[in-house]
């Protein structure tokens, strides 16, 4: 159950290193807050949907509306953080974060493509 959970806690810990030097060393930056918050959200809700997963409790239907959601807002997010002015340093966690959603997402969409097929 851990093994599942690895990559989430990862990047929780990554998420909460940063936001703690940026409390100390930086003032408050909204654009950040809000991508902070959108990063929690969308692992609370990644973490819950995946117990729910793991309980055969979902269909095909109610899984690929979930990726899909996830997928649009993860290039939502890409495309916010290349058009900030921020530095390349800033914008890196951000993007390792969502090419891991995006990735996760992909993983996802084969294996409801493998279980439609059964």
């Amino acid at each position: 159950m851990l093994k599942t959970y690895y990559p989430i806690i990862l990047i929780w810990v990554g998420f909460l290193a940063t936001l703690t030097l940026r409390i100390v060393y930086h003032p408050s930056i909204f654009i950040y807050d809000w991508l902070m918050g959108s990063y929690a959200i969308r692992l609370v809700g990644r973490t819950i949907y995946q117990k729910y997963q793991d309980n055969q409790r979902t269909s095909i239907i109610t899984d690929t509306i979930v990726e899909v959601i996830m997928v649009i807002i993860s290039f939502g997010v890409i495309i916010f953080i290349f058009m900030s002015q921020e530095t390349w340093m800033h914008k890196l966690l951000f993007l390792i974060g969502e090419s891991y959603f995006l990735i996760y997402s992909g993983i996802t969409f084969k294996e409801i493509i493998k279980k439609g097929r059964n």
